[in-house]
């Protein structure tokens, strides 16, 4: 599977620097990890880097409950994705035989 964002969708997701100060206090909290109340939002987000869970992915929660595994491919990768690979004899096939005009581009034959 690629790494598109709707695959890598977090169960667990950590708060990030655009949650508010509260936000990453309840997650403090919520997972019983002690802090001081005083600290700035920058310091709460330090504790909160160094708690950070590892990432469950949904995708492969959906997969494990079928018995099935998921592999992410490499980014900039096409030549791994099948989906590319097909795309690609698509293309090719239309660019081989250029349709002589508009009608016939749109399939008004």
């Amino acid at each position: 599977m690629d790494g598109a964002s709707c695959h890598k969708n977090q169960t667990n997701s950590a708060p990030t620097s655009r949650a508010l100060k509260a936000g990453i206090q309840a997650w403090l909290e919520e997972k019983e990890i002690w802090y001081d109340t005083n600290n700035t939002k920058a310091e709460l987000m330090m504790v909160v880097g160094a708690n950070k869970p590892k990432p469950i992915y949904r995708a492969t929660e959906i997969a494990s409950s079928y018995q099935h595994f998921v592999y992410y491919t490499p980014p900039y990768h096409p030549e791994l994705q099948p989906i590319e690979l097909i795309w690609d004899n698509i293309k090719s096939g239309i660019a081989d035989v250029p349709a002589s005009n508009m009608d016939a581009a749109s399939g008004k034959n």
